[in-house]
C-alpha cells in the first residue's frame, strides 16, 4: 500500500516557515510528496530545504523566470525510484532518464526548450514488488486568461505534449523484447501503470467549480475540452485499446459537491467554501482494481490550495541507489564543491624568494631605507592634518547674555514706566490650542475617503483597484467587506459595488 500526496503550496520557502524539510513531509504523511509552484531557484535553496532524512528529492526549476513555478517530488527511502528526469519532451534528459519519449520530428528543439523551460514536471519511474512498472508524472499546468491569446496557446501546447508523453509511456512496455505479435495480445500487461498528478489549472465539470454551478459558462472552453479527451468519463465503459486517465476523486465519489482544491485569497474565499477543483490525481485504467480511497484535504493550511492524495495497493521496491536528478547528488550538498579558501594558496615564501634574486645587498638596503623614509613622511603629513582639524566643541558658540523667553499666558512688561518712551515693548503672540493645531492639519493633510456601508449588511465596505488590462485598469472602487460565496450564503458578500470618483 502506497499513499501519494499532491499539493500547490504556492512557494516552498514560504509554507516551510520555520520548519525543517522533514518536519513538513512527515506532517503530510504520505510515501510520495509532490508539489507544485514552489517559486524557488537552485541557488536559493539550502541544504535544510533541499535534502531531508529519510527521502529523495527531485526538483526541477525555472529557466526562464527567476522564483517562478517548479515542481519537486520528495519520496521516503523505502520508496526510492529507479529513473528520474524533469520536463516532459526530453530535451533536458540526462542519466537514469525515465525514457519512451514521442515522436517529434515536426518540433524543434527551441519549442521543446520554451515547453520545458519553465520548470513544470518531474518525472520518476517505480518498481513495484510484482515487477510491473509504474511512471508518477508531477505537473504543473501553466495558468492563462481566456483574452491572453498567447498565453493560452503555450497552455494547450503544454497539455498536448503531457498527453503524448503519457501515451507514450503506456505504449512502452516492459517486454519490448518479445515479439510483435506476443506484444498485440498482451498489450494490457505491457503497459507501464501511469499516474500523472498537480494542477492542471482547469476544471472538468460543472460540478467542480462554485462559479460554474451559479452562473454556467455556456460552451466549454479549450482547455477543458482538452481535459476531456484527456480523460475517461465516467459513464464511459473502460477500453484496453484506450489510453485515457480515471480521475481518481470522481471514480470513487461522483456525486460529491463543494470538494474544491483552490480559492482567492483576495476575497477570501476558502471561509465560505466558494472555489474550485483543479487538482487532481489521475490513474491509468490498469490502476483501477488497485485505487482503494481518494480525496482532498481542506483542513490543511499554508496555501489557496489544499492537498489531495490517493491510495494504491501495490508495493514498491526501493531502488539501491536513487537516479541522477536526486538533489543529493548535488555538488555544494554532497562535498565536491571547492571552496573559496581553496582559490587561494600561501606564496609568500615564494614572492620574498624571486625577489631577492638577482638583486645586490646594496640595492635591497637603498629599498629599505626609501620605505622607511616614505612612511615616516607619511605620518608626519597626517599628524598634521589631524592637528588642522576643528574640534567638535568649535562648532557651539557661548551667549553669556540673558535672554526672557516668552511664555504663552504671560506678557513681558517693563519694570521702570520712565523708560517705555525709550525702550522697545516686546510682544508675545500666542499659540493657538492643540485642539485648533489638529483642525487645522486636517485641511491640510486629507486622507482616505471614509469607506460607504454596503447595502446588503450595513458594514464598511473595502477598498479595490482593478489591476487588469482593459479600459478600467488603474480605477478605484467599493465592494463589501466580507468573502465571496454562493448567493443563498447568508455569510458571503452582498452585490454592492461603487466606483470611486478621483476630485
Amino acid at each position: 500500500m502506497i499513499r501519494i500526496l499532491s499539493w500547490n503550496v504556492n512557494g516552498l520557502r514560504a509554507v516551510l516557515g520555520k520548519r525543517q524539510l522533514h518536519e513538513f513531509l512527515d506532517g503530510l504523511k504520505a510515501d510520495i510528496i509532490c508539489v507544485q509552484e514552489t517559486k524557488t531557484t537552485k541557488d536559493q535553496l539550502d541544504c535544510s530545504s533541499a535534502i531531508a532524512d529519510g527521502y529523495n528529492a527531485y526538483f526541477s526549476f525555472s529557466r526562464s523566470k527567476m522564483g517562478y513555478s517548479g515542481v519537486a517530488t520528495f519520496c521516503r527511502k523505502e520508496c526510492t525510484p529507479v529513473a528520474a528526469e524533469e520536463g516532459l519532451t526530453g530535451i533536458l534528459s540526462r542519466t537514469d532518464a525515465v525514457c519512451c519519449y514521442p515522436i517529434q520530428n515536426d518540433t524543434s528543439n527551441e519549442l521543446l526548450l520554451e515547453i520545458d523551460g519553465e520548470g513544470r514536471a518531474v518525472l520518476t519511474e517505480y518498481t513495484l514488488q510484482d515487477g510491473k512498472s509504474l511512471v508518477l508524472v508531477n505537473v504543473y499546468c501553466p495558468r492563462a486568461d481566456a483574452d491572453n491569446t498567447e498565453r493560452l496557446e503555450y497552455k494547450l501546447m503544454f497539455y498536448n505534449a503531457l498527453q503524448r508523453r503519457c501515451q507514450s509511456l503506456q505504449q512502452a512496455g516492459k517486454y519490448s523484447y518479445l515479439p510483435c505479435i506476443i506484444v498485440y495480445f498482451c498489450s494490457v500487461l505491457c503497459y507501464r501503470w501511469v499516474v500523472v498528478v498537480g494542477d492542471l489549472n482547469c476544471c472538468y465539470g460543472k460540478i467542480d467549480s462554485a462559479y460554474e454551478e451559479e452562473e454556467p459558462c455556456g460552451e466549454d472552453g479549450p482547455s477543458r475540452n482538452w481535459l476531456k479527451s484527456f480523460l475517461l468519463d465516467n459513464g464511459e465503459p473502460p477500453a484496453c485499446s484506450s489510453y485515457k486517465l480515471v480521475d481518481s476523486f470522481r471514480h470513487l465519489h461522483p456525486d460529491t459537491r463543494q470538494a474544491y482544491t483552490c480559492w482567492s485569497t483576495l476575497t477570501s474565499a476558502r471561509s465560505t467554501n466558494y472555489g474550485t477543483r483543479i487538482d487532481y490525481i489521475l490513474v491509468g485504467q490498469e490502476l483501477m482494481p488497485y485505487l482503494t480511497d481518494a480525496g482532498v484535504m481542506p483542513d490543511v493550511y499554508g496555501s489557496d490550495h489544499c492537498p489531495v492524495y490517493v491510495e494504491l495497493c501495490v508495493n514498491v521496491k526501493a531502488a539501491n541507489k536513487p537516479p541522477a536528478l536526486c538533489s543529493s547528488y548535488w555538488p555544494e550538498f554532497a562535498g565536491k564543491q571547492k571552496t573559496l579558501s581553496a582559490c587561494f594558496t600561501i606564496v609568500k615564501q615564494d614572492v620574498a624568494k624571486r625577489s631577492s634574486e638577482g638583486q645586490s645587498q646594496d640595492e635591497i638596503s637603498a629599498k629599505k631605507k626609501l620605505k622607511v623614509a616614505s612612511l615616516s613622511t607619511a605620518r608626519k603629513s597626517l599628524k598634521q592634518g589631524v592637528d588642522k582639524q576643528k574640534k567638535l566643541s568649535s562648532f557651539f558658540v557661548t551667549n553669556n547674555s540673558k535672554q526672557e523667553i516668552p511664555c504663552q499666558d504671560k506678557l513681558l512688561l517693563n519694570t521702570n514706566p520712565a523708560q517705555d518712551s525709550v525702550s522697545q515693548k516686546e510682544e508675545v503672540v500666542s499659540l493657538p490650542s492643540s485642539k485648533g493645531l489638529s483642525k487645522e492639519w486636517q485641511q491640510l493633510l486629507k486622507g482616505p475617503q471614509r469607506p460607504p456601508l454596503c447595502e446588503g449588511h450595513r458594514e464598511p465596505c473595502v477598498h479595490r483597484k482593478v489591476k487588469k488590462d482593459g479600459p478600467n485598469f488603474g480605477k478605484e472602487f467599493f465592494v463589501c467587506a466580507r468573502p465571496a460565496g454562493s448567493k443563498g450564503n447568508t455569510a458571503a458578500r452582498c452585490n454592492h459595488f461603487q466606483w470611486i470618483e478621483k476630485k
